[in-house]
């Protein structure tokens, strides 16, 4: 059995497909396969994927598939893993030199079911800045610090049984993909760990998904990401930390995607959503906790009072 399996998808990224899979072949001393999911690309990305694979039969699987979006090609290439362990790699982002290796060791001398790991905001050659996965008013990840972190998938390596055991998949064309699928693993992961160093390099893009110039109304589909978790979470232990999670993704986070764009109807409809499923919001011990100024942003926002929210934007600058 590899040690580990690498799930790569990969659509209409030829500008930067060549950084993420030379970032893959830097890693040493690792017993891993690679699956990278075509998923439909109209660009040059498929003959990328061949030129790697026909040079590197070894350690690059191809499958090709039609297009169903990024969750439907994790779910794809995941059900063909083999290794111990499973990660996902975005095909637009890339790793650091051979640090793969040492977060194995890292896992299994800490008998971890998964690992947080840290990671750049990567801008340009010059300019990355860290992030810790571990949110910065804990000392420790748990199941329930866990839950407060970044739900993306690619700063994270999970036992291959525990991901099959989960039974959740990504949903398929759907943005927010992750929000409604990684917070799950903390139903079957008993050990989860922090890795204190940064492994992967996330790449800001004017044109992704979290990061686009112009508004989109698939950006409502956050709301249907998160509930999806709400609904995988009630009457659970962990429903404190999903009500957080909830508010900061439904409130905060929200009120920038729509509030650049004047979109005060739709964003009204993120905090309904909140609001109906966590009437109490307010008393959350997490969001209690928070300064000031983090609470009468969101407390504005809640009320409506969405330009003197966005004078408060100005004001911290």
């Amino acid at each position: 059995m590899k040690k580990l399996s690498l799930v790569i998808p990969v659509y209409n990224v030829e500008a930067y497909l060549r950084e993420c899979l030379d970032s893959v072949l830097s890693q040493k001393n690792i017993e891993m396969e690679v699956i990278l999911v075509n998923d439909g690309s109209t660009d040059g990305s498929k003959l990328i994927l061949e030129e790697y694979v026909s040079k590197f039969p070894e350690l690059f699987v191809l499958v090709n598939k039609q297009n169903g979006g990024l969750g439907d090609a994790r779910n794809c290439g995941a059900a063909k893993a083999q290794g111990e362990y499973l990660a996902f790699l975005d095909s637009d982002d890339f790793y650091e030199a051979d640090v793969l290796s040492k977060l194995i060791e890292f896992a299994d001398e800490k008998q971890a079911d998964l690992v947080n790991f840290d990671y750049y905001e990567y801008y340009s050659e010059d300019h990355k800045e860290k992030r810790c996965a571990l949110p910065k008013e804990f000392d420790a990840m748990t199941s329930k610090t866990y839950l407060l972190a970044n739900p993306c998938a690619w700063n994270k390596l999970i036992k291959r049984s525990c991901y099959e055991a989960n039974q959740t998949m990504f949903p398929a064309r759907i943005w927010y993909e992750d929000i409604a699928t990684t917070p799950a693993y903390v139903k079957v992961c008993k050990h989860i760990i922090h890795y204190p160093k940064p492994l992967v390099n996330y790449r800001q893009r004017t044109d992704s998904i979290t990061s686009k110039s112009t508004f989109s109304v698939r950006t409502l589909e956050i709301i249907q990401a998160m509930q999806r978790t709400i609904d995988a979470f009630q009457d659970s232990a962990y429903l404190t930390e999903i009500e957080y999670l909830s508010i900061y993704q439904l409130c905060y986070i929200a009120s920038y995607r729509f509030l650049a764009f004047n979109k005060y109807t739709e964003f009204k409809e993120c905090l309904n959503t909140l609001k109906s499923n966590f009437p109490k919001w307010q008393h959350n011990a997490y969001y209690q906790a928070k300064p000031f100024a983090f609470r009468l942003y969101c407390e504005s926002l809640m009320k409506g009072h969405f330009t003197f929210a966005k004078l408060l934007i100005k004001l911290r600058g």
